[in-house]
């Protein structure tokens, strides 16, 4: 026999759990800000790029800021005005910012950098670190295209944050029966892994290492690290050591982390590291050292 009560409350459950609610959210009004980037690097005159914020309804892109005025000032007294020109990139592609050649950035020195304009100013201080030479440098092979290197550098006194990039230059030449011979060339950066599980990720911040000198402080700092090398390529391989502000490394470091996480419904917002005042983005700055050893691989010289 049909229990018609029982029938009843089952499609009245059916009908409410299909019931479509929704929930009006009143957003607070957008207040657009500055958004500056700027990596200064000692040695370099000073690029920074200008945009502003955008709501989270928005479509529109991240246009450049045309019509700021953007000044950096040296150690408190010499001011310097940038100004908003294109200019080719590191990949041959058109760029867009302010820049002034009359400044040249300088180790241990101060730089203000001030942006004003339509919205809220925005600012910030920055000072260059100091040089850290590179002692030594090794390249071991350690079997097919594997390679290990071996860092030594002496760490200052005070606090300080390192980031380590490997390049390399070659050329590959090609010997045909006609006695015909062609030479092709090759450039690129080279993916770096940290040997010491002190200085292991559980994520990529780009190609190179980040690290702090927590382990070392003010003592000779050995930085032991493998990579892959084209087996049959002749090169030339620069190693990279980059004394960074703190800024510079909690940015590179929260960047790659949100990057890690990202599709990850379950993880944690990641905030990424901001030190504009007024406004949003990076002011960072380093200043690097090079280290260039010849290489090829000891099976294949002669090809």
């Amino acid at each position: 026999m049909v229990n018609f009560r029982f029938v009843s409350a089952l499609f009245l459950l059916i009908g409410l759990a299909s019931c479509e609610r929704y929930l009006e959210v009143d957003l607070p009004a957008h207040t657009p800000r500055f958004v500056i980037n700027t990596d200064l690097e000692a040695g370099r005159p000073a690029t920074v790029f200008v945009s502003q914020t955008r709501g989270v309804l928005e479509e529109s892109n991240f246009s450049p800021v045309r019509d700021a005025k953007v000044e950096m000032i040296e150690d408190g007294e010499q001011a310097y005005p940038l100004s908003f020109q294109g200019f080719e990139g590191r990949f041959n592609n058109t760029l867009n910012g302010y820049v002034s050649e009359a400044i040249e950035i300088q180790p241990g020195r101060t730089y203000h950098l001030n942006v004003e304009g339509r919205l809220e100013s925005s600012h910030n201080t920055v000072t260059i670190p100091s040089e850290v030479p590179i002692k030594s440098l090794e390249i071991k092979e350690v079997g097919g295209d594997n390679v290990e290197f071996v860092l030594t550098f002496e760490d200052p006194e005070e606090r300080n944050f390192y980031e380590i990039t490997v390049f390399y230059d070659g050329y590959m030449t090609y010997q045909y029966s006609d006695d015909r011979i062609d030479t092709v060339s090759e450039s690129s950066a080279v993916r770096i892994e940290a040997l010491s599980p002190a200085y292991q990720r559980d994520f990529s911040v780009g190609s190179g290492l980040l690290i702090d000198d927590q382990l070392f402080n003010g003592n000779e700092a050995t930085i032991e690290f493998s990579a892959n090398l084209r087996y049959r390529l002749t090169m030339e391989v620069t190693v990279v050591l980059k004394n960074v502000t703190e800024d510079y490394y909690l940015y590179e470091v929260t960047r790659g982390l949100q990057r890690h996480t990202g599709g990850d419904p379950l993880a944690q917002p990641v905030s990424v590291h901001n030190n504009v005042n007024g406004g949003r983005g990076i002011i960072k700055a380093g200043v690097i050292s090079k280290e260039k050893v010849p290489f090829a691989f000891s099976g294949a010289q002669g090809n």
